[in-house]
């Protein structure tokens, strides 16, 4: 057995303590400022280290006693080297040799205990993170349950330090960094499910903070933002105090971290969605083809335009959030706060808030570049006579073929000749009556015509048009300006049912005179997030009617049950 290392250690911890503290006080009186405590501390360990790699090099070849045995005397040769030499000059800048000594225990320890231990410590998350969500109500009992995962995971650290930490082999060290990766990722699940069951609360404070905002009038004021903004963030700061002192008192710092992170997120997200760009339960195609018909997108009410005022007055609240939420550097950091993706989402939306209905089309014609099949599948060429290969396309529902004259001159014309579509994929119970919008989108149309209309075909799956049309852009580039082609089927008495649609962008046939687009139609139109914001935007614009337009044209869907 091992016992005979444990009483060694005892009895050269006894000779070191005796010199250290009987001879060091008189011998230090001399010239020679002789330490006998770090000189026996030194003779002691390289005489034991000796002793003890041999020793050890015998039990590896014959693994004479259980491996938890060598764990036990591993933490005691570690506690022997961290208390009386690691600080002697000697060993201060060195790397201990003795966890090398250890390594093929530790690792026959891990291999019989590994599948325990994380086993065990997962098995109690799950129970946990099964259970969590009911406890959230009493606010206090989470805290505590967080902060014992956080536990785990310190003495998952220790244990790992106390192996040797970075001079560990590297298949006992992935071990445990994988359950310490697990475990992370569980506190963080919970950190969410805790603020989220905040979800109902902020939103109605946040709601409370909109009624407020809402009544603040007239043009805006740098001078009186601030106090504004305190007025309309009162509701949300009364609820945020009354809770994070209670999560200050009890979570770990690490654990009110995490916290804080999902709560100023939910703030953040709430904001954008209830004041800045108020959304109904209704999806957002929903709400964006209501109020392009002109009604209200926010249930029970009108939908609501911030002015520049109250724009000035979020501004400044924004400020006093981020500086709730940082408190003085004893919250989140600054470079968390002003880098997340939620303040970045708030601050654009304002951004583009009090930017004309032109500006905003500009902004979308510019960036959303993938709209339709995610913007592949055109072919350009010189004439309808000749035929591209097919467009790649997934499904495509069919095929739009368009001639496209750029007269770029003192008028800025552009002639459009809807020549056909082809291949249309279409199932109806009665006539299939095709037709052929074409729109073109881009800034100070307003005084302009943007859509024509072919005449409908009967029964036509591939149908010939051979019409021609011609717009007139803005003073805009070309490149802030597309077309939009939508193939519906005509319908007597209801609206007609778009069969699929295309957007060609003029950027792409700007520099040829005259060109052929054969379009694969798709479904829908699809955006990226600041086409999103721009459309949420224009659609509470109710009075203005290039916005509306503009909204209905982009919300235009293929529905699910086609003509039947």
């Amino acid at each position: 057995n091992l016992d005979f290392w444990p009483k060694l250690i005892t009895l050269i911890v006894s000779i070191i303590e005796e010199d250290r503290n009987s001879y060091t006080p008189v011998i230090n009186q001399f010239p020679q400022e002789l330490d006998v405590g770090k000189v026996s501390a030194e003779v002691m360990w390289t005489l034991f280290a000796q002793d003890m790699k041999y020793a050890l090099e015998e039990h590896e070849k014959h693994h004479l006693c259980r491996t938890s045995d060598y764990m036990n005397l591993h933490f005691k040769v570690k506690w022997l080297y961290n208390e009386y030499v690691k600080e002697l000059p000697s060993f201060a800048d060195a790397v201990p040799e003795y966890p090398a000594w250890f390594l093929q225990f530790v690792l026959a320890w891990l291999a019989e205990n590994e599948e325990t231990i994380t086993k065990v410590l997962l098995l109690y998350c799950t129970i946990l993170t099964r259970s969590f969500p009911s406890y959230c109500e009493k606010e206090k009992t989470p805290c505590v349950l967080m902060n014992n995962i956080q536990q785990m995971r310190v003495l998952l650290e220790r244990m790992f330090e106390s192996m040797g930490a970075k001079q560990l082999d590297t298949e006992a060290a992935d071990i445990l960094n994988d359950l310490q990766v697990k475990l992370s990722t569980i506190l963080d699940n919970l950190s969410v499910i805790f603020a989220k069951s905040f979800q109902t609360r902020i939103n109605g404070c946040v709601r409370q903070m909109a009624e407020i905002l809402y009544q603040m009038k007239g043009p805006p004021n740098q001078n009186t933002a601030e106090a504004d903004a305190d007025s309309t963030l009162r509701p949300l700061m009364e609820f945020l105090d009354e809770k994070l002192s209670i999560f200050a008192d009890i979570c770990e710092k690490t654990v009110l971290k995490r916290v804080l992170k999902d709560l100023w997120k939910l703030v953040l997200s709430s904001l954008e969605k209830t004041v800045v760009l108020p959304q109904s339960n209704d999806s957002l195609g929903a709400q964006i083809l209501t109020a392009a018909k002109g009604l209200s997108n926010i249930k029970g009410g009108e939908a609501r335009t911030l002015t520049p005022k109250q724009c000035v007055v979020i501004d400044a609240g924004l400020e006093t959030i981020k500086q709730y939420f940082h408190a003085g550097g004893n919250g989140l950091k600054k470079a968390f706060v002003e880098k997340s993706p939620e303040l970045a989402s708030l601050r654009y939306a304002l951004s583009l808030y009090s930017q004309s209905t032109d500006a905003l089309i500009k902004t979308f014609v510019t960036t959303q570049h993938s709209q339709v099949h995610d913007g592949m599948g055109i072919r350009i060429t010189g004439n309808e006579k000749i035929r591209p290969d097919g467009s790649g396309v997934e499904k495509p529902i069919g095929e739009a073929v368009l001639q496209v004259d750029m007269m770029l001159g003192k008028e800025r014309k552009v002639n459009v000749r809807v020549i056909a579509v082809n291949d249309m994929k279409w199932q109806t119970s009665g006539m299939f009556r095709p037709f052929v919008e074409v729109s073109m989108a881009g800034p100070f149309l307003a005084d302009k015509k943007r859509k024509f209309t072919t005449k409908s075909k009967n029964n036509s799956w591939t149908a010939k048009f051979n019409e021609t049309f011609q717009f007139i852009l803005g003073k805009e580039s070309p490149d802030c300006y597309e077309l939009q082609v939508t193939v519906k089927d005509y319908c007597f008495g209801r609206a007609d049912r778009v069969v699929g649609l295309a957007v060609v962008q003029l950027r792409d046939v700007a520099d040829r005179k005259s060109c052929v687009c054969w379009c694969p139609l798709g479904p829908r139109v699809r955006t990226d997030e600041t086409g999103v914001t721009v459309m949420r935007i224009l659609s509470q614009r109710p009075a203005d009617e290039v916005a509306k337009e503009f909204v209905k044209l982009k919300s235009e869907t293929r529905p699910a049950e086609e003509g039947r």
